[in-house]
């Protein structure tokens, strides 16, 4: 009997898990795309480099100040839309305006997927 309760629970439970791991993961881009744009002011640029591999990268004055893990951390998987490219860079210069980012990450775990749309300006917004 409790086998059977365990079959229905168990996967309702990874889905739970999983939904909750790529959101995490989304609200971590969101927050190092907000530290991009305001190190781009306050240090005349910056850049949000995003890996497949499931690494972001704060770059400014050719020094990496932020590492983030998202793979590792969270377990999801990286995928930039529309692109034969594995690595993407958002440049922002020194008002934390985005020159021609125009991509799309995609964040995935399980059967659960995530987004962010990077406007041309560098602008994220989530789906």
């Amino acid at each position: 009997l409790s086998g059977l309760v365990l079959s229905f629970a168990v996967p309702g439970f990874r889905h739970g898990m999983d939904a909750l791991a790529v959101r995490a993961a989304t609200e971590v881009v969101l927050a190092d795309a907000a530290r991009v744009r305001s190190l781009a002011s306050a240090r005349g640029g910056a850049e949000l480099i995003v890996d497949e591999t499931g690494v972001l990268e704060i770059v400014a004055d050719s020094t990496t100040v932020r590492r983030t893990a998202l793979g590792e951390r969270f377990g999801v998987s990286l995928d930039i839309q529309n692109s034969s490219r594995t690595r993407t860079v958002i440049r922002y210069d020194q008002l934390g305006v985005g020159r021609l980012a125009g991509v799309t990450v995609k964040l995935r775990r399980g059967r659960v997927e995530g987004g962010i749309s990077f406007s041309a300006y560098g602008r994220p917004r989530t789906w």
